[in-house]
């Protein structure tokens, strides 16, 4: 005959699983709040991360306010520079080279001519489509003296309308005046005007 006796209360009874409800739920009530207080702890670290960052930042940008401005100002003056420049370019070509000019006048004039003014004179036109240019005129004016007088003249005309060195800048070449010197009926007073093609800015 066998007899069994149980001397461990109902309640003091373990469970032969490894893993019981109640140990599951001492775990979590542990386990729970510790990675809740992790997370929360990322959290604040983070903000507090991102809090100085934006600090670096502003102070950066509050550092560089200054230079942007001035980096603006010197943009702007290099504009300014820059337009003139190309304005004093626009000048530049637009002119003329008068010395050789002036030297083949030297050359070519004859001994029967005496000039008594040379001029030259410009005004700021527009060209047929509309772009601005700079017109000049030479105006030579003198007398002629001997028999060969209106010759010498007519020759200083050519000379401005067919030599290598004007027909490609002068767009016409007239002579409003030409007469008698009252001081000598043998010479020839004259004024000779050269009108120069159009100079454009660009």
């Amino acid at each position: 005959m066998n007899l069994r006796a149980d001397l461990i209360f109902a309640s003091e009874q373990r469970s032969a699983n490894v893993v019981s409800l109640r140990s599951i739920t001492r775990v979590a009530s542990i386990v729970g709040p510790v990675i809740a207080a992790g997370l929360i702890a990322f959290i604040v670290m983070n903000a507090l991360t991102l809090a100085n960052k934006v600090k670096n930042i502003e102070r950066e940008w509050l550092d560089t306010e200054p230079r942007k401005e001035q980096a603006l100002k010197v943009l702007n003056a290099g504009g300014i520079n820059d337009d003139i420049l190309s304005e004093i370019e626009t000048w530049r070509h637009s002119s003329v080279d008068w010395a050789p000019q002036f030297l083949s006048i030297q050359e070519s004039i004859s001994p029967n001519i005496q000039l008594d003014s040379m001029r030259i004179s410009q005004t700021l036109k527009q060209n047929d489509k509309g772009i601005a240019a700079r017109s000049f005129t030479l105006s030579l004016a003198g007398k002629a003296v001997g028999k060969a007088a209106e010759t010498a003249v007519e020759g200083l005309q050519k000379h401005f309308i067919e030599s290598t060195d004007f027909k490609d800048l002068i767009a016409s070449a007239e002579i409003p005046r030409y007469g008698a010197d009252p001081d000598d009926k043998n010479n020839r007073i004259f004024q000779l005007n050269c009108e120069y093609t159009l100079s454009l800015f660009e």
